[in-house]
């Protein structure tokens, strides 16, 4: 592996990993202002407690490859402000519907940037991270179409 591929693979598992932290983010946003309902709060943990794991995968890869983990959020910060608003004003509905919506981003991200990776790092994430990432996913999507079954407080 040449110090170009290693760069490479460092700037990618950077910003997935800037990905997972503004999904921290914005899990908490979302545990501080949404429902008192204890199974969306337990699936809410999940996710939660899911990308945490992420991150700190990320950052022992990017180590172990000679990099410096980034430690500021990415591109969720966009939906992590969408959920401190849109739960005040808009309810329940629309903060799912951006949680779900952060999610989607974070497969798209996964996507992406995976192929530009090294071949050790690629193998890493399609076994211990992306399968996380997609559960997550699946968990918010359920969750945005259970919304139309109930009325969860916010």
């Amino acid at each position: 592996m040449t110090n170009s591929d290693t760069s490479q693979t460092i700037r990618g598992l950077n910003e997935l990993l800037r990905g997972e932290l503004s999904a921290l983010d914005t899990y908490d946003q979302a545990l501080a202002v949404l429902t008192d309902d204890p199974a969306v709060k337990d699936d809410l943990r999940e996710c939660r407690a899911s990308h945490s794991d992420r991150v700190e995968r990320l950052r022992m890869e990017i180590v172990e490859r000679g990099g410096q983990p980034d430690s500021e959020s990415g591109a969720w910060g966009v939906f992590a402000k969408a959920i401190e608003g849109s739960a005040a004003t808009f309810g329940w509905k629309m903060a799912v519907m951006a949680l779900e919506a952060g999610e989607d981003h974070g497969v798209k991200e996964y996507d992406h940037l995976m192929p530009s990776l090294d071949g050790a790092a690629r193998d890493i994430l399609s076994i211990a991270v992306y399968p996380q990432q997609l559960r997550t996913h699946k968990i918010m999507s359920a969750l945005k179409h259970r919304q139309g079954d109930s009325s969860p407080s916010a």
